[in-house]
């Protein structure tokens, strides 16, 4: 049965704290690991401490020498992308270096963060769920990195298909309205409506208006219980939404989705995002 991305990997999670893991490790099943990755991450490990290897490209098990992501940048509206995704691997050979999200496909959480902020959110099936994650253990107190010299392999293929806009979209508005305060909620939005609005006319050029309504549809279904998770949330934060808010980035960069209309956008995308670092 196919429980989805989320749900899978807890129950492995929930299989490996029982059995008395001090630390769990993360692995998409088409990844392949350096042999020194494990120790180069243990060197690191601290209770509080979420790693992400560098994770590179690799096709039919051959690397390509490119990256797939070097840790994933977070967006104000909870928009993630795989950073340095097609580049090489040369500026990522420090030790360790802060990152906003750690890529679900080849991630290292300590149990005892685990069994204080819990695993992958289910509802959110697939996609999306390492950012939700990321966000929650950074209110948590926690932080988040990623071991350049440490290497993992992914044979990761771009799929651009009405399902995953679906859940990317659809999660991408969980994760927002689990994880920030009601006020930073409302200095976002303004920018956040007229995001939204220019989604609508992306989805309807694109053809994807079906996948983006039902996104709607189902996200405000299912506000019963995102609101009961996001009162869980809420009270187990130590750290404020200014904290969050440092690490953001105002710009999309999408390297499998160029479009000459991210240009005006990532302007006003950057400056609205300056003004809620210094006001949130």
């Amino acid at each position: 049965v196919n429980i989805g991305f989320a749900a899978g990997n807890n129950r492995i999670m929930e299989q490996a704290t029982g059995d008395g893991a001090d630390v769990l490790f993360l692995l998409n099943p088409d990844t392949t690991i350096e042999p020194n990755a494990i120790t180069l991450m243990l060197a690191e490990y601290q209770d509080k401490y979420v790693l992400q290897p560098l994770i590179l490209l690799s096709k039919d098990g051959v690397p390509t020498g490119d990256i797939n992501t070097a840790g994933n940048p977070l967006h104000p509206l909870a928009f993630s992308y795989a950073g340095g995704h097609g580049t090489k691997p040369a500026d990522y050979d420090k030790k360790i270096t802060p990152v906003a999200v750690a890529s679900g496909a080849a991630c290292w959480i300590p149990t005892k963060l685990y069994e204080a902020i819990g695993g992958f959110d289910e509802h959110f099936f697939m996609y999306h769920e390492d950012v939700d994650f990321s966000w929650r253990a950074r209110l948590h107190g926690a932080e988040v990195y990623l071991v350049g010299e440490a290497r993992v392999y992914h044979d990761y293929h771009f799929s651009k298909n009405q399902r995953k806009y679906y859940f990317v979209e659809r999660n991408r508005l969980m994760a927002l309205t689990k994880n920030y305060s009601l006020v930073a909620l409302v200095i976002l939005f303004p920018f956040g409506l007229l995001t939204e609005l220019s989604l609508l006319v992306f989805a309807l050029i694109s053809g994807f208006l079906p996948a983006k309504l039902k996104a709607y549809v189902d996200y405000f279904v299912s506000l019963p219980l995102l609101l009961k998770e996001r009162q869980r949330v809420q009270a187990l934060r130590t750290v404020k939404d200014r904290e969050i808010a440092k690490i953001m980035t105002g710009k999309l960069q999408f390297s499998e989705l160029e479009s000459p209309l991210l240009i005006p956008y990532n302007w006003l995308s950057t400056l609205y995002t300056k003004l809620f670092q210094a006001i949130v």
